[in-house]
């Protein structure tokens, strides 16, 4: 069996001058690179300061790592299609 691919992107509060392991971000998984890249381009900025980010796997489970203690696969935000800045339920 074919493993799961996903791709993934983050969004902080305060803008990508953060480091990964602030409280200010969130991150979003993706089932295809598309997707991810048009959510990114679409909430790139927010007024003029850069809040979103195409990431890796390993930078996105430090951003879930740091709210949840935890980085068993699998444990990742989604995003609410209505709303991608609301992330309603871990996978």
């Amino acid at each position: 069996m074919e493993k799961a691919r996903f791709f993934y992107a983050a969004r902080s509060t305060m803008g990508v001058n953060f480091t990964y392991d602030s409280p200010c971000w969130y991150a979003y998984r993706f089932e295809s690179a598309k997707a991810r890249d048009a959510w990114v381009d679409e909430h790139e900025y927010k007024d003029s300061n850069r809040v979103a980010e195409a990431v890796s796997r390993k930078i996105a489970m430090k951003i879930i790592g740091f709210k949840t203690s935890s980085f068993a696969d699998g444990i990742i935000f989604e995003a609410d299609p209505a709303d991608p800045f609301l992330c309603f339920r871990f996978r």
